[in-house]
């Protein structure tokens, strides 16, 4: 399978999400996996499963932003994401900056971080765990 492709204008946080906000470091688009660069003043910047640190996930970004902006992003909680997508299926923060990948997807070397999982064909249900744990 490939990533998920989620259409950022449909990225909508429902209403018992737990939204934060912080400044982006990197062009976000809503819809991508986001993480808070410890070494670089807490910026949030796009995550990814190829090191350790990039890929300890804070959220998914529901507003756009450009460096220097203000990011919004749920913590946990239920988004919709658009439409099509196949209930039931476990997510993990991809190789590709920001990206949702089927779990199995992950290869040799990559970090896990369980992100969600699709709760129905438009609502994707968010609950990070980064495991700190590589695919062997």
């Amino acid at each position: 399978m490939a990533d998920l492709v989620i259409t950022a204008s449909n990225v909508v946080p429902n209403t018992e999400a737990v939204v934060r906000e912080g400044t982006a470091d990197d062009v976000i688009t809503a819809g991508k996996w986001v993480y808070k660069d410890a070494a670089d003043n807490n910026y949030i910047k796009l995550a990814d499963a190829d090191t350790e640190a990039m890929s300890q996930v804070v959220g998914m970004a529901v507003t756009g932003s450009s460096p220097g902006q203000p990011v919004k992003y749920v913590e946990s909680g239920d988004v919709t994401i658009g439409s099509g997508f196949t209930e039931g299926i476990f997510y993990a923060l991809s190789a590709t900056a920001g990206g949702t990948a089927p779990l199995g997807d992950l290869t040799t070397g990559q970090y896990v971080t369980y992100v969600g999982m699709t709760k129905s064909s438009t609502v994707f249900s968010i609950k990070v765990h980064a495991t700190g744990a590589q695919v062997p």
